[in-house]
């Protein structure tokens, strides 16, 4: 499995190549580490999904308290994470009508 996506710019490619490093790295140790322990070895393919989950996972379950989130990615991620639906409807959210406050920066005014 690639880390990485189609791109013409290097910046990127150096990144997503950075990235496929590491994880042939982690899968390297992954495999040593489960040799020593005569335990089963993922494949790479599996080690990378269940890698990217575990490392997505706090940032999912943080990203649910934003109340700016959409309800179809709030649905999506409930599925994904396998926790119970608490969604709020619309009606439920307590909106605020605020002002719009512009702030200008006046050269010469202090």
């Amino acid at each position: 499995m690639s880390g990485s996506r189609k791109t013409r710019r290097l910046p990127l490619c150096v990144f997503y190549g950075r990235i496929k490093i590491s994880l042939v790295n982690a899968h390297v140790l992954h495999v040593h580490n489960m040799a020593r322990k005569s335990e089963k070895v993922l494949s790479r393919n599996t080690f990378t999904i269940k890698l990217s989950e575990d490392l997505l996972t706090p940032w999912m379950k943080n990203h649910l308290n934003l109340q700016t989130l959409s309800r179809s990615t709030r649905i999506i991620t409930y599925e994904v994470l396998n926790l119970e639906k608490d969604i709020q409807s619309a009606e439920q959210f307590e909106y605020k009508k605020g002002k719009f406050v512009h702030f200008a920066h006046i050269i010469g005014t202090e």
